[in-house]
């Protein structure tokens, strides 16, 4: 298992050193390839009708989840689609903002519809009368695929496995290479010349996260909550746009994150916290307002002296 996971950060890290564009291409036909193998196992599992009622079906499933749980999936999740470098990356790299605006339109229909196919294949798989079952949750998929595949004709097999792992390998690299420029951008140069040091760091964390056996989707929302806890405040500043005195953003990212954090790791430890991704939000969100607002005070009470003299 460890030389496995030693061989798909190495795979990773090399599809991150990718050229942009050109990996936007390739990674891109993967995901469409991707999506061709995922309605084909719909199709062989009998899961049409219940990928076409998939959608009133999860808005019927909303309240059974709770206004406030729902309301933090979509925050943690939706803030990262419209500020995490993985994604706007690509968006940058378009040839001008008639072409981006184009892809994000084109990217969020595309997404509308490819949302439900996993777990639509996945629940139409299991029903049938065949199914083996899996030792471990994350082989459902993986299970459900390769019982298509068999319907294929003999080397197709290999090819849609193929165009999976690397579709795979393009959302890792993707995210990877926004870890590493972000780490260049924060840290101190002399440290990050090479993008080995910072990618290593990213991986390292990646890894550790994989072994924790968390669920999958508590997992991202509870990262990407301590994100926007970390950066919100300070991206909220910089989009307002006005000019004249700064404060030093490091100071008010570490408070929301380590407040943010905090409120996992009392959990951890054992003390139960009511939906604990708000509440780390919210807390994270408020302590970074507060030392962005400490922090303007105390440049203001000696810059204004200054100033007077």
């Amino acid at each position: 298992m460890a030389q496995f996971g030693i061989g798909a950060n190495t795979l990773i890290f090399a599809a991150s050193r990718v050229e942009l564009r050109a990996a936007s291409f390739v990674f891109a036909g993967c995901l469409a390839a991707s999506a061709m193998v995922l309605l084909f196992a719909l199709v062989t599992s009998g899961g049409v009708d219940l990928y076409v009622g998939s959608l009133p079906a999860f808005a019927r499933a909303l309240p059974a989840l709770g206004m406030a749980q729902t309301f933090t999936i979509a925050i943690g999740v939706g803030l990262l689609v419209c500020t995490g470098a993985d994604y706007h990356q690509f968006v940058l790299a378009a040839h001008g903002p008639g072409a981006a605006t184009c892809g994000c339109l084109l990217a969020g229909v595309g997404l509308l519809f490819l949302a439900f196919l996993p777990p639509a294949v996945v629940l139409a798989t299991i029903a049938q009368p065949g199914w083996p079952g899996v030792a471990d949750p994350k082989q459902v998929v993986p299970q459900a695929l390769s019982l298509a595949a068999k319907h294929l004709a003999v080397g197709v097999a290999p090819m849609m496995l193929g165009a999976l792992c690397v579709a795979a390998l393009g959302s890792g690299g993707a995210v990877l290479r926004a870890m590493v420029s972000a780490l260049q951008a924060a840290g101190p140069r002399r440290l990050w010349m090479t993008p080995l040091v910072p990618a290593s760091i990213a991986m390292a964390v990646a890894a550790t996260l994989t072994a924790s056996g968390l669920p999958i989707v508590d997992t991202m929302v509870s990262v990407n909550v301590v994100y926007i806890a970390s950066v919100g405040v300070s991206l909220y500043g910089f989009l307002r746009g006005r000019h004249g005195h700064q404060v030093n953003e490091a100071w008010v990212i570490a408070t929301g994150f380590l407040v943010a954090l905090a409120v996992f790791v009392v959990t951890w430890l054992g003390w139960p916290i009511p939906n604990r991704e708000l509440v780390s939000l919210l807390a994270g969100l408020a302590s970074a307002t507060v030392a962005r607002a400490a922090l303007h005070r105390r440049d203001d009470h000696f810059v204004c002296p200054a100033s007077r003299r």
